[in-house]
């Protein structure tokens, strides 16, 4: 408890002053006492308010009038108004007018909209509110909620609670609501361990001491006025990189320089140095921001000279298969013609016709070795000219339905009603198809041809193809007619050694036939 918050109380209770020190600064309300466990806080405010005075009050630190309802809201009202004489509303009452008690409440319900069933009160119609004091056994009093009496209790509830950094030891804490003491079993988020408190077990001297890294403070150092701050954010007691002095009724941090104090009065952020332009000598160079400062680099693809930046030439190691164009900070590949660039590695080249056929790439020591793009076949011409002829893949029946024949490639498509599927066959798409379809209707769309799409067409490989087939079935036709023409002249000699043989007989058997 704070001695000269305490001290105030006595004396405004007794009437010794008339004026409460929170009326006098108003801004700098702080409460007399708090009991914190667990997820919850409650708290004792000296300041004279009707009963909406004081739930607005709570409400601005982010609380309600206290609620007691349980064994540790009990617990917490005796201890905070065991030493602090006088009238505190708590956060029951009743609403104007005659209510319906039906539930046994008589109409007196907790902020949080319970109803209260274990106390009832004398009757009347009128709004009533609920105090409590030591002086009546911590009886609930019924009053109006016109009322002033010496002050109220807020409830503060919250989640990630931190532990006390170093229990049994002289610390003192700065709560969220406006409190300052040593003697709580658990902290809320936002709760500070300012400068002048015992350090934490375990704590570490900071970066560029005296003492080398890692080094722990001994047990029960007490932080300098010049040291930061910890901060119990998320269950866990957090070191600021920033110093918070802690003031009369609240607190006041500062950042380093590069670092501004974000809305919330905790947080340092960056300030971002290179929002600003000028911030480097020239245009080539660019501004990186870092943490509380910034730094001037040069751009990819170049190089610092002094104060300038100069481009690199990337062509200089020799990254492309073919040619290199340098440009300004970067570079590109090209090839040789006849070919182009591949898809899967941009510096690499590769045989490229683009047309129905194109000279082969023979070696220049052995003309029979050449090779052709892909997709393309060798062809050998008059005077022994090696071309590369484009394979008509439609000719050789690559689609089930529609093909469209491309240089070094082919595209297949299906009729209306049909969807292609695996290997170029197209399936008939019955849920999108229409009566007609279903009727065979022979309509169909083609994929309009690309910059070298043309219909199809026999081509000189086709055309030899054709030539030697025809060849070999004459070929076969002669066999057979040789072979059927050495049958007849084998039967016609049989024939004939039958009538020798016969001849022979009847010239035996009379000589002078």
């Amino acid at each position: 408890m704070q001695s000269a918050g305490l001290l105030h109380a006595l004396l405004y209770a007794v009437g010794l002053i008339r004026v409460p020190l929170p009326v006098l600064a108003e801004e700098l309300l702080s409460p007399l006492d708090a009991s914190c466990r667990g997820t919850q806080c409650f708290a004792v405010f000296s300041l004279r308010e009707d009963f909406h005075g004081a739930m607005r009050r709570c409400a601005q630190r982010r609380g309600i009038l206290m609620t007691v309802r349980s064994t540790v809201s009990r617990d917490a009202l005796g201890f905070l108004l065991n030493r602090v004489p006088g009238r505190f509303w708590i956060g029951l009452n009743s609403s104007s007018g005659c209510p319906d008690t039906a539930d046994g409440s008589q109409g007196f319900r907790w902020v949080t909209g319970e109803p209260e069933t274990d106390w009832s009160a004398d009757g009347g119609c009128s709004a009533r509110c609920v105090t409590v004091s030591r002086e009546d056994g911590f009886r609930f009093t019924a009053e109006p909620c016109g009322d002033a009496p010496h002050g109220f209790l807020c409830e503060f509830r919250f989640q990630y609670p931190c532990s006390p950094l170093a229990p049994g030891s002289v610390a003192t804490y700065r709560l969220p609501f406006g409190l300052r003491g040593g003697s709580l079993r658990s902290l809320p988020p936002g709760s500070v361990y300012p400068p002048g408190s015992v350090y934490p077990p375990g704590s570490v001297y900071p970066p560029g001491s005296v003492y080398p890294p890692g080094s722990v403070y001994p047990p029960g150092s007490v932080a300098m006025s010049g040291d930061s701050a910890w901060r119990c954010a998320a269950g866990a007691w957090v070191r600021a990189p920033w110093s918070c002095e802690m003031e009369e009724g609240g607190h006041a941090c500062t950042c380093g320089q590069g670092f501004e104090l974000a809305e919330d009065g905790w947080t340092c952020t960056d300030i971002d140095d290179c929002a600003h332009e000028g911030r480097c000598p020239d245009r080539k160079h660019v501004c990186v921001n870092t943490a509380g400062s910034f730094r001037c680099a040069c751009p990819s693809g170049y190089k610092s000279t002094g104060a300038t930046c100069v481009d690199v030439d990337e062509c200089v190691p020799a990254p492309c298969e073919h040619l290199c164009v340098n440009t300004a900070g970067s570079f590109r590949c090209a090839c040789y013609e006849g070919y182009r660039l591949t898809s899967s590695a941009p510096e690499r080249c590769e045989l490229h016709c683009g047309r129905q056929e194109c000279p082969a790439e023979c070696d220049p020591n052995d003309p029979t070795l050449c090779a052709c793009p892909e997709n393309y076949i060798l062809d050998a011409q008059e005077a022994g000219r090696m071309v590369c002829v484009d394979i008509d893949e439609c000719a050789m029946g690559a689609c089930e339905q529609v093909c469209v024949n491309k240089y070094g490639s082919y595209s297949c498509s299906c009729h209306k009603g049909f969807t292609l599927g695996s290997r170029n066959r197209c399936v008939r798409d019955w849920g999108d198809a229409t009566t007609e379809d279903r009727e065979g209707s022979s309509s169909w769309t083609t994929p309009g041809p690309g910059p070298t799409g043309r219909t199809s067409r026999l081509t000189a490989g086709a055309l030899l193809g054709i030539s030697v087939s025809a060849v070999v079935s004459f070929l076969i036709a002669v066999v057979l007619v040789v072979h059927l023409l050495g049958q007849r002249n084998q039967e016609e000699r049989d024939l004939q050694q039958d009538l020798d043989w016969q001849r022979d007989v009847d010239w035996q058997r009379d000589p002078d036939l």
